[in-house]
């Protein structure tokens, strides 16, 4: 009997969901990850309907990583993601059935691929002051694109949680934001005033009211719940106006993930103890949070000349010298 597909399923439809409770953008990756895996079965003349557990090998596996990277040109980084779901599936099957205990355990001691660490692009103070002057708060426009990058950089919000911010997730009294990280996890966010003010005047422009909790705090011109591009797209307006200005005005892309970098790095650089940073942002580790200080030389370079400030040597004068599956999963992606 081949149970391989009753598993699939209940990994996706109960455990993930119900049980585990993970984000659907995680469910979303998990089930592309195994509709390429079975996209990579058939290319070895194993259609879906005959994967089973016999076939799910170490060796086929390390070969459908090595197909991600050299056919679909995955990078290491979305190669890991794709392996990550197999490991996580394996956990699953593991504690419903041992009898895979072995099948399961071997894929599990595939590791993941190092990857170099891409340095952390942030914008200035004086940067970042530049670019939030841009919009026209004379406008209805320019008062919603400014709120919304005021509260995006003071938030230091993932885009996936600023989104959904609501009304009612607000609290102009407390100055804070609410708003639900990974793994469904509340944090609240304290605001500075200038940001509270601005979001005010922009909900009093566009006649949106506090008493109406569970409405969008932004949304687009259809009144839905705005996206990444939707997103990206606002910021890049305002960063090619003031390129338009300065040529040499921010050289590097500047995302929505640029602001969360950004306030991040300026905690950093006031002084701010990682271990606050890492709350703020809603990172599980610290390890995260202490990107920002591998990669932040200006801070680096600061503290040292601090230090020496500190520690006065006297230096003394001295001479040198030198299908179904498939189905399920597409419903899960929407493709």
């Amino acid at each position: 009997m081949n149970d391989f597909p009753s598993y699939i399923s209940s990994f996706f439809t109960s455990f993930l969901r119900e049980q585990k409770g993970v984000s659907p953008n995680t469910i979303h990756a998990y089930a592309d990850a195994f509709l390429l895996l079975f996209q990579y079965y058939s290319s070895l003349g194993i259609p879906e309907k005959k994967i089973s557990f016999l076939v799910l090998t170490k060796q086929n596996i390390e070969g459908f990583l090595s197909w991600l990277e050299s056919e679909r040109k995955n990078k290491a980084a979305t190669r890991n993601q794709r392996l990550a779901a197999i490991h996580s599936f394996c956990k699953y099957v593991i504690y419903k059935d041992p009898q895979y205990y072995k099948i399961c355990t071997d894929l599990l001691s595939i590791p993941m691929k190092n990857m170099e660490a891409e340095p952390v692009s942030y914008l200035t103070l004086e940067e970042m002051g530049q670019l939030l002057n841009t919009p026209d708060s004379s406008t209805c426009k320019g008062i919603r694109d400014l709120a919304i990058l005021v509260l995006l950089y003071n938030s230091g919000c993932r885009v996936e949680e600023f989104t959904k911010i609501k009304t009612g997730d607000m609290n102009f009294q407390a100055m804070t934001v609410s708003v639900v990280g990974k793994g469904r996890k509340h944090r609240i966010i304290p605001l500075n005033k200038p940001t509270m003010n601005i979001i005010q005047k922009y909900m009093k422009v566009y006649s949106i009211h506090a008493e109406e909790t569970e409405r969008l705090l932004f949304s687009n011109n259809k009144g839905e719940m705005l996206t990444r591009p939707g997103i990206t797209y606002i910021i890049q307006k305002y960063v090619d106006k003031c390129r338009g200005e300065n040529p040499l005005f921010l050289q590097c892309s500047v995302t929505p993930h640029t602001f969360r970098h950004s306030v991040a790095t300026h905690f950093l650089e006031q002084g701010v103890p990682l271990i606050y940073i890492r709350d703020f942002l809603g990172h599980e580790s610290i390890q995260t949070t202490e990107r920002y200080a591998r990669t932040n030389t200006a801070l680096l370079k600061k503290s040292i000349e601090q230090n020496a400030e500190k520690i006065r040597i006297d230096v003394k004068q001295h001479t040198v010298t030198s299908n179904e599956l498939s189905a399920l999963l597409r419903k899960i992606t929407n493709k």
